[in-house]
């Protein structure tokens, strides 16, 4: 399987050359998103830290992911934060958002391999976490659509690619 990049989605790219950047490239966009951005997103997501999730997410993407982790804490679960890699990052979509000044918004999909090892934080005298659902061995090939957008910002005067919407879909044994 090597497709990565439909060469059929070009406007967002002509788009961002003509008013925002004349360097943005979607196949080096796409390829950041593998390496770099989606291992980050999902290991912060994993571990619930909302302060860093607040730096990469747009604002509704960010209460919506916060209210997932804060539930998580409430009920004593967390998450195995192990990502083992990331594979098949494909632009799905790309689109102006009318809403927002035309900002674009790139829609990529990805397969994350992770493991698969919830606990619970055990009322029991031991204080060993007990394992809810999966184990330390279960590795799981788990899907991501991830959008995001680019937007100024303000406060320091560059434009940054914000999450604007995550979804996960559970996956299935990778092993």
């Amino acid at each position: 399987y090597t497709h990565k990049y439909n060469p059929n989605l070009p406007t967002l790219g002509s788009f961002a050359r003509r008013r925002l950047d004349s360097s943005f490239d979607l196949e080096e966009f796409r390829l950041g998103v593998e390496t770099q951005v989606g291992p980050e997103l999902v290991r912060d997501y994993m571990r619930g830290d909302v302060k860093k999730l607040k730096g990469v997410c747009g604002e509704v993407a960010y209460r919506k992911i916060s209210e997932e982790v804060r539930n998580r804490k409430k009920d004593g679960l967390a998450f195995d934060t192990n990502v083992l890699g990331v594979d098949n990052c494909e632009v799905q979509a790309c689109q102006l958002d009318p809403n927002n000044k035309g900002a674009p918004i790139i829609v990529l999909s990805f397969m994350c391999q992770q493991i698969n090892c919830v606990t619970k934080t055990s009322s029991s005298d031991s204080g060993k976490p007990e394992i809810v659902e999966g184990a330390p061995d279960d590795i799981r090939a788990n899907f991501y659509m991830v959008a995001m957008q680019r937007e100024f910002d303000e406060e320091d005067g560059n434009l940054k690619w914000k999450v604007v919407d995550m979804s996960f879909q559970p996956g299935i044994a990778y092993i």
